[in-house]
């Protein structure tokens, strides 16, 4: 038992000439070439072919999915830029949110470059609102809290967590974002560790922790790291082997299964 606890911690802590460091490296460096050169497509295929691969470890998961989502975003909002052309401020504040609920990153994203030094009164409180709908989902607030954030716009707002269903107050500048995160972080690794040896079990593993992050917004879990982290692992495995969760710690079981039970009424309303 030692001896695979041993060899799963130097699956984790790569050395800068592992071959695994090395090709991913490459690979990253590659896509960056691309979007320098502003060829997004072709970097995202190269993205999403290694986001297809059945194992990769935690260290470069979370790398290549933020790649891959900022090239999407990219693409979209150069799409979007000539659709939005000639829509004025006043129209496009009403082109973010549909009826739904749903954010048009696109339009959010150019709205702000275009007015975020002079955001007037009532575009905050338009804005406010999304972030307290129960319509709009939590991905999309945080999407606009961490955007606020990276343009360095200082507001306090008020905030919904739709599968908590809980009110607070959020400073833009304090958004616990999560690949920022000490604590997500040092659970990534401990997963990447429990999931050396069942690969397949990583990328559902990390799902639920991003769910757990979802629903406890803008705080983190009451648990240390290695409990919740061995209690994701051993959910997952429980789901996957007809287990209802003897192994776990009971407080961190009955967490997971709310967790897991707001994100469905969040997919049944959608």
């Amino acid at each position: 038992m030692k001896k695979d606890k041993k060899n799963k911690k130097i699956v984790t802590q790569f050395h800068k000439d592992d071959p695994l460091t090395a090709y991913y490296n490459r690979v990253i460096k590659k896509a960056r070439k691309l979007m320098e050169e502003s060829d997004f497509r072709q970097a995202l295929n190269i993205i999403k072919d290694e986001l297809e691969t059945p194992y990769i470890p935690s260290t470069f998961l979370e790398e290549l999915e933020k790649l891959a989502l900022d090239l999407e975003t990219e693409i979209n909002y150069v799409k979007s830029a000539s659709e939005f052309e000639n829509v004025s401020r006043d129209q496009m504040i009403y082109k973010i949110i549909d009826q739904n609920g749903v954010l048009n990153t696109s339009a959010f994203l150019i709205f702000l470059g275009r007015y975020a030094s002079d955001l007037t009164p009532e575009e905050i409180k338009k804005i406010e609102a999304i972030l307290v709908s129960k319509k709009t989902s939590n991905i999309h607030k945080i999407y606009i809290l961490e955007n606020f954030r990276a343009h360095r716009l200082i507001y306090d707002f008020d905030f919904y967590n739709s599968q908590s269903k809980q009110s607070f107050r959020i400073n833009t500048m304090d958004v616990n974002i999560f690949e920022e995160s000490a604590y997500y972080n040092e659970i990534n690794s401990l997963i990447d560790e429990f999931t050396y040896k069942e690969p397949s079990l990583q990328h559902f593993c990390q799902s639920l922790l991003t769910m757990i992050y979802l629903y406890c917004f803008p705080k983190t879990p009451e648990f240390e790291p290695k409990e919740l982290s061995l209690g994701i692992f051993q959910y997952m495995v429980d789901s996957l082997q007809g287990g209802e969760g003897e192994k776990i710690k009971k407080e961190i079981y009955e967490f997971i299964k709310k967790v897991f039970n707001s994100d469905k009424e969040i997919a049944i309303k959608s």
